[in-house]
């Protein structure tokens, strides 16, 4: 059952900027394309959550060039559908799963984003931020009173932490790694819930996982793979809800530059690994737009988790991997979208 939400109001605009299009390639929306109504979305397999609650994004790259957002709730087994005429950079729901974080361009033309939250109750959209710069990948730290976002300036990455209250003042750390090349933050900060060292995606010579204090100290880096162009890359790094796991993505590519497999993996706080969860293949393909190659996972709970992957189709969909033992559901099957962007409210 789907529930239209009148979030879409708070959400859409008219067009989507000409220079964003020609940024993002063909995916994107064309600058004239009118606001519609998001398709309804495939029956989901709504027992494979468990109860949970599961938010992701959907790009229509065919029949309708769309962008939204899907709010699947596992215990009431409803839909709520967010329809998007801009650009989005991820959205992340709060703990508490009542209110959306993303980040969104804000006119016509602009090609910056900012931090919005939207209550799903009520539809009111709250503009958290507005800088000169490109406030990539907002996530939530524990207890839903503060968000993280990161940005590139001045040759250094910035990871940023603010309350929600006010969105002001901000707690800065700023990243450069002992080489003095320029990191770069690729997935949403990740909070342990007891202790809030953070765990962060860095690329920067190759990819890799880090885990570190808010204020740089106790670094440890956990996975590193220094075959920049040719992966793995590492995507998604989440610390489990105790704390006692991190799961994270290793997408593969091959000499051609296509990507051919992604897997879910799992390790514990200090590296070692257990290994391979769960392979998803798909035919080697090129990404046209930079703006889809961008997968995510978060914890549905103790032992699922949901995951965007591309599959045999060449499109993107949402899995969840039961773990001990090994389980894999396919939660959405559209061959004509790609699916990323994932969170979860356990």
């Amino acid at each position: 059952m789907t529930l239209r939400s009148s979030v879409r109001a708070a959400l859409a605009i008219a067009a989507l900027a000409a220079s964003l299009a020609a940024c993002l390639g063909n995916d994107a929306l064309a600058p004239d394309a009118p606001v519609t109504i998001l398709p309804a979305l495939e029956l989901p397999p709504y027992d494979s959550l468990a109860g949970a609650t599961l938010a992701f994004q959907r790009f229509g790259t065919t029949a309708g060039n769309f962008r939204g957002v899907y709010v699947v709730n596992g215990g009431t087994n409803r839909t709520q559908s967010l329809l998007s005429g801009r650009a989005l950079d991820r959205s992340q729901l709060s703990p508490d799963g009542t209110v959306l974080l993303y980040g969104g361009t804000t006119e016509v033309g602009s090609s910056v984003f900012d931090d919005f939250t939207t209550r799903l109750a009520d539809s009111v959209e709250t503009r958290l931020t507005s800088g000169v710069e490109t406030e990539s990948y907002p996530g939530w730290a524990p207890g839903g009173t503060s968000f993280y976002h990161a940005y590139r300036g001045n040759g250094k990455t910035v990871i940023v932490r603010r309350p929600i209250a006010t969105a002001t003042p901000r707690d800065t750390l700023t990243l450069l790694d002992s080489g003095g090349y320029q990191w770069n933050v690729d997935s949403p900060v990740s909070v342990h819930p007891s202790t809030g060292r953070l765990l962060v995606v860095i690329r920067s010579l190759g990819w890799s996982i880090w885990a570190m204090d808010f204020d740089g100290g106790n670094r440890v880096r956990l996975r590193y793979d220094a075959r920049s162009e040719l992966g793995p890359i590492y995507q998604g790094a989440a610390w489990s809800p105790d704390g006692s796991k991190i799961a994270f993505m290793e997408v593969n590519y091959n000499v051609a530059d296509q990507m051919v497999s992604t897997s879910l993996k799992l390790m514990n706080p200090d590296g070692t690994g257990e290994g391979t969860t769960v392979t998803i293949n798909t035919l080697p393909f090129q990404f046209s737009s930079t703006a889809l190659n961008d997968f995510s996972l978060c914890w549905l709970g103790a032992n699922r988790i949901a995951f965007s992957a591309l599959g045999n189709d060449r499109a993107s969909h949402v899995w969840v991997a039961r773990t001990g033992p090994v389980t894999l559901t396919q939660v959405t099957t559209n061959s004509g979208v790609f699916d990323r962007g994932v969170s979860c409210k356990p």
